[in-house]
């Protein structure tokens, strides 16, 4: 994956603010700290404007994450490390084969036949099958997809989950190519993106509330070749938040757990694949 460059306010742009915005620079991408919610939106339409030729997509983490040379990573979980047991080409190749297995029982529900049956999605639909594998995941296979969000609030709200202590959690700020399409494939990256409020079921309700998109790369068979599917290279800016502040009262609300998966009401989700 190419090195990208991308666009940062000065510094008298960030002391134009009514706040103080703490900024260090780490590589390609930017690292800042804000203390609440209204400096996080102001900082991110900044982020936004400045980068008019990228898509912009969020993800929320409780915390981050680094590679063996010490870079963050945001790998896809079929890439991933188990523990601290190193991944190898015959893991690999059995995650791939367990994914395989899993995308032909999705592809047998009644549902999903529903969305694929048309023309336009017949020859996507083991894509399909593994975008809806990875959003809902309740078996925790790993597939090849990495969870992100057009919307700063559901970012802002997942970092705040499985976090037990009142250190900071991490927003992330990533420029995509523009997708054109529901499912879309830059030619130049290779980097395939699904919008998928257009791709589920109306039944699969956690896709719309999360406003939901997948990012991929080209499939590796070789571990030597992970670094190539780490989206790090897409970072613009890592944001730092005190956890203790998304979760005070007086400051923006996040969404509930509850309501970012839906699990009650998401029909898909209680008849397909609890």
């Amino acid at each position: 994956m190419e090195n990208i460059q991308f666009i940062f306010p000065s510094e008298e742009e960030l002391k134009t603010n009514d706040f103080s915005i703490e900024e260090k620079a780490s590589g390609n991408f930017k690292s800042y700290k804000v203390n609440n919610y209204s400096e996080l939106v102001v900082l991110t339409a900044q982020l936004s404007f400045l980068n008019p030729k990228h898509f912009i997509l969020y993800r929320g983490q409780s915390e981050s994450f680094t590679n063996q040379q010490g870079c963050l990573s945001f790998l896809p979980t079929i890439y991933r490390k188990s523990g601290n047991e190193i991944l190898t080409d015959e893991e690999l190749k059995e995650r791939f084969k367990k994914l395989a297995g899993e995308v032909e029982k999705i592809r047998t529900m009644d549902v999903f036949k529903n969305i694929s049956k048309s023309k336009q999605w017949e020859k996507k639909s083991p894509i399909i099958a593994e975008s809806i594998i990875q959003h809902y995941n309740s078996k925790e296979i790993p597939t090849p997809w990495l969870d992100l969000t057009q919307s700063l609030r559901v970012a802002y709200s997942f970092a705040a989950q499985s976090h037990d202590n009142n250190s900071d959690v991490f927003i992330y700020v990533f420029g995509m190519p523009n997708p054109t399409q529901t499912i879309f494939t830059e030619k130049k990256s290779g980097i395939t993106i699904i919008r998928l409020s257009s791709l589920c079921h109306p039944k699969a309700l956690r896709p719309f509330l999360q406003e939901g998109y997948l990012v991929s790369t080209p499939k590796i068979n070789t571990c030597e070749k992970i670094e190539t599917c780490n989206f790090n290279k897409r970072l613009i800016a890592e944001i730092r938040i005190p956890y203790e502040n998304i979760t005070n009262k007086q400051y923006f609300h996040r969404i509930p757990e509850d309501s970012l998966l839906a699990n009650r009401l998401d029909v898909f989700y209680q008849n397909q694949l609890a």
